[in-house]
């Protein structure tokens, strides 16, 4: 059944995935431009929202090739949480990266790098704490018996090798 709707819970991951990003960049924003007692004040004020919001559209293919690149997307049902975190930091990096050089040649006004600091490191703590959320709410769903993988093996005849003739 899982295999069946493999694409379904990709596809679900990634919208889930793109509104975290879509909070990570709101935090961001808000942080940057709201909170000047802790970031020291704006010089030339907040960004445009038009700015922001072609900013955070153009991040959205970004973040998404990244991720699939990175393979996070694909099943991670059996790989420790540090690899995935580590995945997770990778992508986002990667990301980060190619937004501020898409950013920078695209002749378009210069952004606040603050911002966009902030936006990379804000989606990699958001995504890596829900990311390790989930990964414990499917391991209480399997310790009550959902999500399991079963298996029968069925066979006639002795065994070629057991404990019991290495005895003898």
């Amino acid at each position: 059944m899982l295999k069946k709707y493999a694409h379904l819970f990709s596809a679900l991951l990634w919208l889930f995935d793109m509104a975290v990003l879509a909070l990570a960049f709101v935090a961001a924003y808000a942080a940057r431009f709201f909170l000047p007692n802790f970031f020291g004040p704006a010089r030339f004020g907040p960004s445009p929202v038009a700015e922001s919001v072609q900013l955070f559209i153009m991040s959205v293919p970004l973040w998404t090739v990244c991720f699939v690149n990175v393979g996070l997307y694909g099943p991670r049902r059996t790989e420790r949480s540090a690899h995935e975190v580590f995945a997770l930091l990778k992508a986002t990096l990667l990301a980060l990266l190619l937004l501020v050089f898409t950013q920078y040649f695209s002749g378009g006004a210069r952004y606040s790098r603050g911002v966009i600091l902030l936006f990379g490191a804000t989606s990699f703590v958001m995504f890596a704490a829900t990311r390790m959320l989930a990964r414990k709410v499917l391991s209480k769903l399997r310790m009550q018996g959902f999500n399991l993988r079963h298996a029968l093996v069925i066979g006639t005849g002795c065994l070629l090798y057991t404990s019991d003739a290495a005895d003898e």
